[in-house]
């Protein structure tokens, strides 16, 4: 009999110990899906993070490459003529006329052209002179010319040999013209 009855006890303890292990298993798998569902909600949501972050760095560097387009473009637009700086060019231009002893006797306007089939286009106003000077205040007052910060280009030159001649001087200067808030040129009249 007490074999029997340390058989029975060890087929209970076996079968109490299968039931602590089922419940232990049962417990942890439970748990395990408790914690895949909380872990798969914790990857989203660390992707939705990250996706986050890498827009945020994509604005702050496309940020940093505007303000430097931005100084690009006022350094650029700095060299070309607007309203007022054309009117100031025009101004100077009479002013070193008469400082080197240049008559103007008449100024004519061309029509825009693009010169530079860009977007926007960059587009030239031919300005022609003629002008009664002698060589030397010819050449100085070309001179006075490269002094503009601005886009100016002599195109041609001519003169008679003769010593206070009328002289004919091209000169084409680039001028902005990107926008409706701009000015440009039409016919020959402003």
């Amino acid at each position: 009999m007490r074999k029997k009855n340390k058989i029975r006890f060890i087929n209970v303890f076996i079968l109490i110990a299968i039931i602590e292990i089922a419940g232990v298993v049962g417990f942890l798998g439970f748990n395990m899906f408790t914690l895949t569902k909380d872990i798969k909600k914790l990857n989203s949501e660390t992707l939705i993070l990250h996706q986050k972050i890498d827009n945020a760095n994509t604005v702050e560097s496309l940020k940093t490459d505007l303000s430097k387009t931005n100084a690009s473009i006022n350094d650029v637009e700095a060299m070309f003529f607007d309203d007022k700086s054309l009117l100031n060019f025009l101004k100077g231009l009479s002013s070193n006329a008469l400082k080197f002893g240049i008559d103007i006797n008449t100024i004519s306007f061309g029509n825009l052209t693009t010169v530079q089939d860009t977007a926007p286009p960059l587009k030239a106003l031919p300005i022609s002179l003629n002008i009664s000077s002698g060589y030397d205040n010819l050449a100085n007052f070309l001179k006075s010319l490269e002094t503009y910060n601005h886009y100016i280009v002599e195109n041609s030159v001519s003169y008679s040999a003769t010593g206070k001649a009328n002289t004919g001087i091209n000169i084409t200067f680039y001028i902005r013209t990107a926008s409706v808030e701009r000015w440009s040129y039409e016919d020959g009249n402003p």
